[in-house]
């Protein structure tokens, strides 16, 4: 891990960089390793990889894809904040934790498939990823954190899963084309302005025991 950016060896010409393999063996990608490296479009890590940590990518605005190896449990805050060019990233079965803003302001990334083995996610997770369309949340989360999908204006599909327990404040807050969301009977908690602003959603969400949203212009009756 480094402190700082300027504490990286190569932070003096990551302005130049352009491709990066690493050596096998590797098991950690430390804390600000490669953040703003701008012109790096082009990353292989090694199925060594376990833990790619705080803002390791942060910045790396010309990323267009990457590959996460399957031994990564841990993707860090704001590992990949930033990345503007992102459009796809698989997150491989065995990942555990996707920290705060980790793919936060990925304005490329257009589909997202949480694995079930994910059981945390942090605040902001995806917010700011202005063409995000899907995203399917593996059963493993229970909470979808604070602020989660926040502002991603074009998302109009999300499934989510039985074992998910709480959507919390804000976490699709003007999310303003969703229109597709289901709420599995597992869920016994949504919290304030959850959906605040998505008023592409036509239905009224509810489970058999949870109400969770009622549109503003529906006018028709619903089953309980």
């Amino acid at each position: 891990d480094y402190a700082a950016e300027a504490d990286v060896p190569w932070h003096s010409v990551r302005s130049e960089i352009l491709s990066i393999s690493l050596p096998n063996g590797l098991t950690t990608i430390g804390e600000r390793a490669f953040c703003r490296c701008a012109a790096l479009s082009s990353i292989t890590l090694p199925n060594t990889i376990t833990s790619l940590n705080r803002s390791c990518f942060y910045g790396c605005s010309a990323l267009t894809a990457i590959v996460v190896p399957e031994g990564v449990t841990t993707i860090g805050r704001s590992a990949f904040d930033y990345c503007n060019a992102l459009a796809s990233i698989n997150l491989p079965e065995g990942l555990t934790s996707i920290g705060q803003r980790a793919f936060a302001v990925c304005k490329s990334l257009a589909t997202i498939s949480i694995p079930s083995t994910v059981t945390t996610l942090g605040q902001y997770t995806f917010a700011w990823c202005y063409n995000l369309q899907s995203a399917t949340i593996g059963g493993g989360v229970t909470t979808i954190p604070q602020w989660a999908f926040f502002n991603d204006t074009l998302l109009n599909t999300v499934v989510l899963s039985e074992g998910l327990d709480t959507i919390d404040y804000n976490a699709f807050y003007t999310c303003k084309r969703l229109s597709s969301i289901n709420l599995p009977e597992s869920v016994t908690s949504v919290k304030g302005s959850s959906f605040s602003g998505c008023n592409a959603i036509a239905e009224p969400l509810y489970n058999s025991h949870l109400f969770a949203y009622m549109p503003k212009s529906y006018e028709g009756g619903y089953a309980v």
